[in-house]
């Protein structure tokens, strides 16, 4: 007799716990992750779609291959049968399953080491990811900045915030030419900065700006292009006589 009364108890005991664990699963209601994202280098792009049961991203492109018209191959994967395959189509992130609202894990792959490393996937806000990928079960990690790139293209006036998220800027109409001031920066930067002008003398091209922008640190002038990429993303391309370049990334907001 005693041992049915543990017995019911135990099985109680159990259903009551799975349920919880149930309740718990299904009381996630994760922010959508799915679409194109640029990666934190801007090097790449990855479309995070349904891959069966899970999610997954794939590398939709790479800058390398549509400035030079090249095809970049796999060539440290850990399996010599897949050297050869183009890295455009490869799967960068596998089996990701949201942990929380805002948290996403499962595995990416290393094109540059060939190596797949666990990873966690945390929204900023709905447009930026703070990817990380890890080893020695979470003991040593690298992190970088994704950002979503929504496909309709707005308009390039407004507020936008620099790739490392120090600053703000407003862009705006000014005379047929395109201005942009410093209005917000963060603790810590030079007070000097906040205010200035940083585009001189740009004008629409075709689907790009281009003139001169100003460097806050340096106060020097650069010849410079602009495209924006998306409807929250613009690249920014600055020049010393054409060769040595650098570029940036300028987003709606962190």
């Amino acid at each position: 007799m005693f041992k049915k009364i543990f017995h019911s108890i135990a099985l109680m005991s159990s259903l009551i716990a799975g349920a919880t664990i149930q309740s718990q699963a299904l009381s996630i209601d994760p922010l959508p992750i799915e679409g194109l994202w640029l990666t934190g280098s801007g090097e790449s792009r990855v479309q995070i779609q349904n891959c069966g049961a899970q999610l997954c991203g794939v590398i939709t492109w790479l800058r390398e291959d549509a400035a030079k018209g090249k095809v970049t191959k796999d060539k440290k994967n850990k399996d010599r049968s897949l050297r050869k395959r183009p890295m455009v189509g490869v799967k960068a992130l596998t089996s990701l399953t949201p942990k929380e609202a805002s948290v996403w894990k499962g595995r990416a792959y290393n094109p540059g080491d060939g190596n797949t490393y666990s990873a966690k996937l945390k929204f900023i806000n709905s447009n930026a990811l703070e990817v990380s990928g890890c080893i020695l079960g979470g003991l040593v990690c690298k992190k970088q900045i994704w950002y979503r790139l929504n496909p309709a293209k707005g308009s390039i006036t407004g507020d936008w915030y620099v790739a490392n998220g120090k600053s703000k800027i407003n862009a705006y109409s000014c005379d047929n030419k395109l201005c942009a001031k410093v209005t917000w920066i963060e603790p810590g930067q030079p007070a000097s900065i906040k205010g200035k002008e940083l585009l001189f003398d740009v004008k629409q091209k075709g689907n790009s700006w281009s003139g001169k922008a100003l460097n806050p640190y340096d106060n020097k002038k650069y010849s410079a292009t602009m495209t924006q990429i998306s409807d929250n993303m613009i690249e920014l391309k600055a020049c010393v006589a054409k060769v040595a370049c650098q570029k940036l990334f300028w987003h709606r907001g962190l």
